[in-house]
């Protein structure tokens, strides 16, 4: 039923007949009245309307009555204003989104002698849709990929297939699961026929969409919905969304670990050697070609270490570097048998893993075995270690092994005092900006933590590990370039180990000094190894050495009671290594002056 809003009634009389639209307005006998209700397409009333009548025979404008709420209109002139055959030019629109409608109507002799007509007025809609969903459209190997832990950009082209122009502004909203995630504005409108891009930036958060494993993706239903928020009257408001179905959130490989969930950093301290303060040394050695090692295939490589005169094997570890060469993925973890001097060992101490589960290929597991061969090991001399490759099917790569030594000198040689760290793991650096990664994103950074009297340093010796051996890689030492171009030389020849040796003496700080492994290409490097030693006089205190002497003496030991009494705490005074100087600290200082 159309109903008529606040709108005088009236009644409409002619020499021609009567007109009576309904409204029963009391108008003089030369009235000429046009009435009419507007809706759009789909049936919706236009209840904020805006129209406009003109006779284009005469260019005279008329006053059309309209009521707010209502979509009923009117105008009301006289039969001197209009005439047979005049043309009356109509545009009617709403008053939200400028939705119009234009037409010319020609008056009749009979609505001339009816003295009016109604003219009912469709306006055409616009209907927005999302055409398309684009994820990381600056990456173009990502695919549907989706990184946690950082920021993704999600971009869609909206497009007006309705019949009429949408001016007004409206929203462009995005859902993952059905949790809303953002929305974007298109604030000029949108003609018909034409398409608007834009772009939301979505960060995954770790609590909620970190992946099971660093070999799978978290799969998504990302949504599109133009018009999110209702701000446009369409043809269809059915039809404004359009589904991802195919997306997942994943680690992205190509990154450092740094960037990842796990807030430890990419290489793990070895328990221990987390600055220890000691008397000793590290020795180490690579050896052994890079091998494709099938199934049920062995190789033998030979480790010779040269440990100093008088200086006792504290600890020995032997590191494998390899990775899943079948290219098919999500591929395996290599299956080692190794045997060290005789000693087999079926699984490692220590395995650290990294994949890139979204990429076109290389998308196989790699990763650094660890295996403690400390009781092997017994000094100086040449140490056969043999792999075999003890997986049913498949082959293996294997880069060349590296031997790491640390030596003790029970004399306590003021020379060989240092303090020493120790980290090891596995981490795939590759600045690609196809798959989203920055240089900045592809440097792995690890932390020596603790602090460093640098005022009389006499040492301080870096050791990195990199497989395999590339140019465009870069050495930083608390966030500086060092060495360029480093890691681009075998430590052995095939091996495709690259070890980096050198004194950064002059880039130590007090404290927390960093290493950072830089890749600046889109090639792959793998960052596994960082030790560093720092000898000196006052560069490394001397465990027990509580006054600072130089020697452990019963002073040391008398403080130490003090101490503990106190509460009173000193890493230098805690020589058990518990968090606390204690009584038992002072025994320990105590028999070691007495020694």
């Amino acid at each position: 039923m159309k109903i008529l809003h606040a709108l005088l009634i009236l009644t409409i009389t002619s020499t021609a007949g009567a007109l009576l639209p309904g409204n029963g307005l009391a108008a003089p006998e030369t009235s000429f009245l046009v009435y009419g209700w507007v809706d759009y397409n789909n049936g919706a009333s236009v209840n904020d309307l805006i129209i406009e009548m003109t006779n284009a025979n005469t260019g005279k404008t008329f006053d059309v009555e309209t009521n707010s709420g209502s979509n009923y209109y009117q105008v009301l002139t006289d039969s001197d204003n209009i005439d047979v055959d005049d043309v009356l030019h109509f545009r009617a629109g709403d008053g939200g989104t400028l939705n119009t409608a234009e037409f010319d109507h020609v008056v009749s002799e009979l609505q001339r002698s009816e003295g009016g007509f109604e003219r009912n007025i469709t306006i055409g809609a616009p209907d927005l849709v999302v055409e398309s969903i684009t994820l990381n459209p600056d990456c173009s190997s990502a695919g549907a990929a989706i990184f946690v832990n950082k920021a993704n950009e999600i971009q869609v082209n909206v497009g007006n297939i309705g019949v009429s122009n949408a001016t007004g502004a409206f929203d462009v909203c995005f859902a993952v699961d059905g949790t809303q995630i953002g929305c974007a504005t298109i604030s000029s409108g949108l003609s018909v026929d034409q398409s608007e891009t834009v772009t939301i930036t979505w960060t995954p958060d770790c609590a909620k969409y970190a992946p099971d494993s660093i070999s799978t993706g978290k799969p998504i239903t990302l949504t599109a919905t133009a018009d999110g928020n209702t701000d446009i009257a369409e043809e269809d408001e059915t039809n404004n969304g359009l589904l991802k179905e195919d997306a997942s959130v994943y680690v992205n490989g190509f990154a450092s670990k740094n960037f990842d969930c796990d807030t430890e950093d990419p290489l793990t301290p070895l328990t221990g050697y987390e600055g220890v303060e000691m008397y000793g040394g590290v020795a180490y050695n690579v050896s052994g070609k890079m091998t494709n090692l099938a199934a049920d295939t062995s190789i033998t490589r030979v480790h010779h270490i040269a440990v100093p005169d008088g200086m006792t094997v504290e600890a020995a570890r032997l590191y494998l570097y390899w990775y899943d060469s079948s290219d098919t993925p999500p591929g395996s973890q290599a299956s080692f048998d190794v045997d060290v001097a005789g000693t087999s060992y079926s699984t490692p101490g220590s395995s650290y893993i990294d994949q890139v589960p979204f990429a076109s290929s290389g998308n196989t597991p790699k990763g650094t075995y660890v295996y403690d061969v400390t009781a092997q090991v017994t000094g100086t001399g040449d140490y056969a270690v043999k792999v075999s490759n003890i997986q049913s099917s498949g082959t293996a790569t294997l880069y060349g092994g590296m031997l790491l030594v640390i030596y003790d000198d029970p004399t306590e040689n003021p020379d060989n005092r240092m303090k020493l760290w120790i980290t090891e793991g596995f981490d795939i650096l590759n600045a690609w900006q196809c798959y989203c990664v920055s240089t900045e994103e592809a440097t792995a950074t690890v932390t020596f933590s603790g602090a460093i009297d640098t005022t009389e340093v006499t040492s301080a010796t870096l050791v990195t590990v990199v497989t395999p051996e590339k140019s465009h890689s870069n050495l930083l030492i608390n966030s500086e370039t060092v060495v360029s171009d480093a890691w681009n030389v075998e430590a052995y020849p095939g091996s495709k180990v690259c070890v980096d040796e050198r004194d950064i003496s002059a880039n130590l700080k007090a404290s927390d000094n960093t290493v950072g492994f830089e890749r600046d290409r889109h090639t792959p490097i793998y960052a596994s190894n960082a030790v560093l030693m720092v000898r000196g006089t006052s560069g490394v205190a001397l465990p027990g050495d509580i006054n600072g002497d130089g020697t452990v003496t019963t002073d040391d030991a008398a403080i130490a009671m003090q101490m503990a009494a106190s509460g009173e705490y000193s890493d230098v005074a805690d020589v058990s290594g518990d968090g606390e100087v204690t009584s038992l600290d002072a025994l320990m200082i105590l028999q070691k002056a007495a020694s």
